[in-house]
């Protein structure tokens, strides 16, 4: 089950599903991925035990449900909160979110999917003072990397749908309020300018 497949061991069956189009081979090689074997191993199954084991990667033809949103997980013994809502988010996590994976093929954006949840899950931290708990962005490389080994697809998934689906939505009224801005800016130039 995808409570059961991390993000790496993911990008290893999506890729074994991209690259290998014979459909018995590749039944073969996500069974071998999914359990952590050689595929040789495998292969040596009869057609009877292959049948059978392969019941064990069925749940691989669909994605997690996008729906159940966990806004707090625990990742490596960690707790981590998502940041949803925009009066949340600082200017530098849409920065980082918008640049991760921005050269890629639309279609490899998923290998990204670490990064992308790097940015907008922040890990709990103790502190001294009330209310003794905070969560502070500072990059997402060191978060990308735990949750590369170790977040699970039934928590990620749902998260990187939710999260593009909110950033190509607000991309067009960013720029609208950029080129507002700008404006404004301009206008104060301008008048600076006749003032000289």
């Amino acid at each position: 089950m995808w409570q059961h497949v991390t993000l790496k061991k993911y990008y290893e069956l999506h890729t074994i599903t991209k690259m290998v189009k014979d459909p018995v081979e590749l039944n073969i090689r996500l069974l071998a991925c999914y359990r952590g074997v050689d595929h040789k191993e495998v292969e040596k199954l009869t057609i009877k035990q292959l049948t059978e084991a392969l019941k064990e990667i069925a749940f691989l033809k669909e994605l997690p449900d996008p729906n159940p949103l966990h806004f707090q997980f625990r990742c490596n013994g960690e707790v981590y909160k998502a940041v949803i809502t925009t009066d949340e988010k600082i200017g530098g996590q849409f920065i980082d979110f918008n640049t991760i994976g921005k050269d890629e093929k639309p279609e490899d954006n998923i290998y990204h999917m670490h990064e992308l949840l790097g940015v907008y899950c922040l890990k709990r931290e103790w502190t001294m003072k009330p209310p003794f708990i905070k969560y502070e962005y500072k990059g997402w490389e060191k978060t990308a990397e735990i949750f590369h080994d170790y977040l699970t697809m039934d928590i990620a998934y749902p998260f990187y749908v939710f999260f593009c689906k909110v950033i190509v939505n607000l991309q067009q009224p960013m720029l609208d309020y950029s080129l507002i801005k700008a404006k404004k800016e301009m206008k104060k130039v301008k008048k600076l300018l006749k003032s000289v």
